[in-house]
């Protein structure tokens, strides 16, 4: 029998909300979100089921399959956050003052959200935040015009982040500088300029390279600035410990089958509109089953080539 699934901490409400500047739009292409978080996670020494569980709200941000990932993290997070997670992008940002408002609201309400899941020793909470908000962290390189400004090389910094340079140098950097015509830092869907300009979602796109470096670089400083939060300002250094070997509560295999890139739900997506997404909803029967592989999809009449990650319908 499930336990009853907690409430949403009003301070996850307040971090999507209050990021709710702009409405349209995905990021990296799922994969490559998977890729970052993972490998992010893994270097800072997160076990197995704490970058799993990350993993399972990051791909709630852009594939909403609400059923799937409620059933096997059996938490409000996703529940609530149904109706918000069209905000939670960079999106529709038309100069330096927009971008810097949402990362100081995501900063802020990131850090609120994390506090509220320690009083309670959330721990599971606490990843799930962690796993939206790298999400959310990432799109920024990938949505805004940071590559094609070629920030790093005006600023000397290898894959400079938004975190390496200050608002001053930022300005002094890119001063005189254009892209598509218009000046300074912006994200698509700012002006007119269609997500198709400007994404760098998937390899193969302008300044694809540049822009995953730079994600990676910054994902490592958020789980840093994670660490610093939980263990210097709320002296939880015993949090941090239980997060970094947390061990997931409920059936792992299902938890493992909906967060495996290369055999689980995810690796057999299609590829729609710059972002991976199912043709239909995953649900909680196809996670029961664990039957998500090639013959699972065969058997439910869909048919996918490794050649190509295009859906057919039998």
């Amino acid at each position: 029998m499930r336990t009853k699934a907690r409430k949403l901490p009003a301070t996850m409400l307040a971090l999507a909300l209050l990021l709710g500047l702009a409405r349209d739009g995905f990021g990296f292409s799922m994969g490559y979100h998977y890729d970052l978080i993972r490998e992010a996670m893994r270097k800072e020494d997160f076990s197995k089921d704490a970058f799993c569980s990350a993993l399972a709200a990051n791909s709630y941000t852009d594939i909403f399959q609400e059923e799937a990932v409620e059933w096997v993290i059996d938490d409000d997070f996703c529940r609530a956050s149904r109706q918000l997670v069209d905000v939670l992008h960079f999106d529709g940002l038309k100069d330096s003052q927009q971008i810097d408002r949402y990362w100081r609201q995501l900063i802020h309400n990131t850090r609120e959200a994390l506090a509220e899941r320690a009083r309670h020793n959330d721990k599971l909470g606490a990843l799930l935040i962690t796993g939206i908000t790298l999400h959310v962290v990432q799109d920024f390189y990938a949505h805004a015009n940071w590559a094609e400004l070629d920030i790093p090389r005006r600023t000397g910094i290898k894959d400079a982040t938004y975190f390496d340079v200050s608002p001053t140098v930022l300005e002094q950097a890119i001063s005189g500088v254009t892209v598509y015509g218009r000046r300074g830092l912006f994200t698509h869907g700012a002006g007119g300029l269609e997500h198709g300009a400007l994404h760098k979602d998937h390899a193969g796109r302008p300044y694809f390279d540049l822009a995953y470096r730079c994600a990676y670089r910054a994902s490592l400083q958020w789980l840093r600035l994670i660490r610093k939060w939980i263990v210097d300002d709320l002296g939880r250094r015993d949090l941090w410990d239980e997060l970094l070997r947390y061990q997931f509560t409920g059936n792992r295999n299902h938890l493992y089958t909906l967060t495996s890139f290369d055999g689980g739900t995810i690796r057999w997506l299609c590829t729609y509109g710059g972002a991976w997404k199912t043709p239909r909803r995953w649900s909680r029967t196809d996670i029961l089953s664990d039957n998500m592989s090639i013959s699972g999809l065969r058997q439910k009449g869909m048919f996918v080539s490794r050649a190509s990650p295009t859906w057919r319908y039998a």
